[in-house]
């Protein structure tokens, strides 16, 4: 079962009930909005920590050899959409930012370290004693002495400091 189809709540979704519960109650009929931004972490966050899948879920927009109004330029870019039908697609900028940032985390020898004995994308559920309430999490990488890791992203490292203590 996908982590998205497990009927549980997240923090992801509670974090809302402290603004208030009607705002919770309206992010789980309304998620999110995607941006550029989300999906360029999600795509890194794939690369770094499930790198066979990344291959799968993503793919890059090609520069296309023939006008799109063309009957070879529609014929192209139909043979492309089947070929990569259901994968997340990025810019050919945002593929490249993808690859540059997961091929210099794992240049890092702390980095590819932990990553070469963690367990990642590691799915937990419980449910919360007082409420009943069933819950969910999905931990990035999970370590065999016990310790977790959360992998983040941030837009620019001007902002580093203030993503690091916001998250």
């Amino acid at each position: 079962m996908d982590y998205s189809e497990i009927p549980a709540v997240n923090w992801s979704s509670l974090k809302h009930i402290a603004t208030s519960p009607l705002l919770f109650a309206w992010r789980r009929v309304h998620p999110r909005p995607d941006t550029a931004a989300l999906r360029r972490g999600r795509a890194i966050h794939c690369a770094l920590l499930e790198p066979r899948a990344y291959a799968e879920r993503y793919a890059c927009e090609p520069t296309w050899e023939h006008h799109g109004n063309s009957n070879l330029g529609k014929a192209e870019r139909e043979d492309w959409r089947i070929v990569h039908e259901g994968a997340e697609v990025l810019t050919a900028a945002d593929y490249a930012l993808v690859d540059q940032c997961s091929t210099s985390a794992l240049a890092h020898p702390d980095i590819a370290a932990l990553l070469a004995r963690a367990r990642t994308e590691v799915v937990a559920t419980w449910t919360d004693g007082p409420t009943g309430i069933a819950c969910k999490g999905r931990l990035d990488m999970v370590g065999g002495g016990g310790w977790i890791a959360d992998l983040k992203t941030c837009a620019s490292l001007g902002r580093i400091d203030r993503d690091a203590g916001r998250y």
